[in-house]
């Protein structure tokens, strides 16, 4: 009776092993899918790190503003990784 006790008790822990394991190997695999996919050709997901494959450009058709970044006001409106200036370029038509 112990030994049975025994072999049901180890037969429980391998299988808690291995689907933990399958479930590590899982959240790696899929995780790492996801982010190469992110943001290609979808939406900006607000509070995550957007990474794209092509440069993403804003068209502004109709009346109004191409951007309007509201921001409190001890907050920049923007922020970038780089000290290069913006060059002045001939609208889009």
């Amino acid at each position: 009776m112990l030994k049975s006790g025994a072999r049901k008790v180890m037969w429980v822990g391998r299988a808690t092993v291995f689907l933990v394991g399958l479930s590590v190997i899982s959240a790696v695999v899929f995780g790492v899918t996801a982010t190469a996919f992110a943001a290609n050709g979808k939406p900006f997901i607000l509070g995550k790190t957007n990474a794209a494959r092509a440069i993403t450009t804003l068209v502004k058709q109709g009346p109004g503003p191409a951007l309007n970044l509201a921001v409190n006001a001890e907050q920049p409106p923007m922020k970038v990784n780089s000290q290069g200036k913006v060059a002045i370029s001939t609208p889009i038509s």
